[in-house]
């Protein structure tokens, strides 16, 4: 019977080792697909920014190659951007990359990952040339990416400089392109734009929820879109994860000289850890936002006594605590 017993208790370990290790698996797993991401997405917009040939002739302005590939601008001396479109050369993402001049001939161009700053140019007829990154793309620009429109047709937005490059792709392929820049003193919300064809547009952005731009033309005309390809975001969405977890900013020790340790752990949401350590004793407190002050006041319940503290994140390592009396302490931050 013991045998029976002890065979049993090693197979309820066995399977919760076995557990153990698959949630590791699971959790290694769904690291190394994030990290593929942040890879891949590296690699869409490792040639974004402005590029230049030695002797000034012309430049070129590329935004990213996503599937299906990405927008190209050629820029010729004293001349208006024209619009190519550029995809991997097959097997070589990352490195190497084509598009088709106006003469309908390939060019090719290719990055040494040793030297991200150079780009060497192949075009059909043998010619060969390098650029130099004399400019990079806005890659935290609020417009970045690829918009669809409600008209059907589809707009590719870069920021380079003070520069907004505003790419159409109409519903039939044909490409034009306008440039613009943010409206002073609405930088990160309103831009103005203008084709050589049109007189000036307005393009606002609501960027809550899904980011939303709503443009408007002459004689009142507007059209909206809703972006669909944010460049990057796999690491947006990583350093989303890195600000919530700095909301934890009470997190850790606070001292008080004659009262003690304060250990602290909350976010804005609510609170995880209050508890107060003194030499001889250790009191769990109960603790919580102030109302409607979430990030700035909280109250502490010890002895049955109210205490409210309150942060302020111009002095990130002080709290101020008053107790219903009126006396106040202060509470440093102790350094991890």
């Amino acid at each position: 019977m013991f045998r029976v017993f002890k065979l049993s208790l090693f197979v309820v370990l066995l399977m919760s080792m076995s557990s153990v290790f698959a949630a590791d698996d699971v959790q290694k797993s769904r690291a190394e697909k994030q990290q593929e991401r942040i890879e891949k997405q590296r690699a869409e917009v490792i040639m974004a920014g402005t590029w230049a040939l030695p002797d000034g002739a012309g430049s070129w302005v590329m935004f990213y190659i996503r599937e299906g590939g990405g927008p190209l601008l050629y820029i010729p001396k004293n001349n208006a951007p024209g619009v190519r479109w550029m995809n991997w050369v097959p097997g070589m993402d990352g490195t190497q990359f084509v598009y088709t001049a106006p003469d309908n001939r390939p060019v090719t161009m290719t990055q040494n990952p040793a030297n991200p700053a150079a780009l060497n140019v192949a075009w059909a007829d043998g010619r060969r040339e390098t650029l130099s990154r004399i400019a990079r793309v806005k890659l935290d620009s609020p417009i970045y990416g690829a918009w669809k429109g409600d008209w059907g047709g589809t707009v590719h937005l870069v920021e380079v400089g003070k520069t907004i490059y505003h790419v159409h792709v109409s519903t039939k392929g044909k490409y034009s392109v306008a440039t613009g820049s943010w409206v002073p003193g609405m930088e990160g919300t309103q831009y103005t734009y203008k084709y050589p064809d049109t007189e000036q547009r307005t393009g606002t952005l609501n960027a809550k929820g899904t980011p939303r731009i709503m443009l408007a033309g002459a004689n009142g005309k507007r059209w909206a879109m809703v972006r669909f390809y944010q460049p990057m975001s796999a690491l947006d969405e990583l350093e989303g994860q890195d600000k919530r977890a700095k909301r934890r900013f009470l997190a850790g020790v606070w001292r008080h000289p004659r009262l003690g340790d304060l250990v602290l752990s909350a976010n804005k949401r609510d609170f995880h850890v209050a508890k107060l350590v003194q030499t001889d004793a250790t009191f769990d407190l109960k603790a919580g936002w102030t109302r409607d002050m979430r990030g700035v006041q909280f109250e502490l319940i010890f002895r049955g006594e109210t205490i409210t503290c309150t942060y302020n994140k111009r002095k990130p390592a002080m709290l101020r605590c008053t107790d219903s009396a009126g006396s106040t302490t202060e509470w440093q931050k102790q350094e991890p």
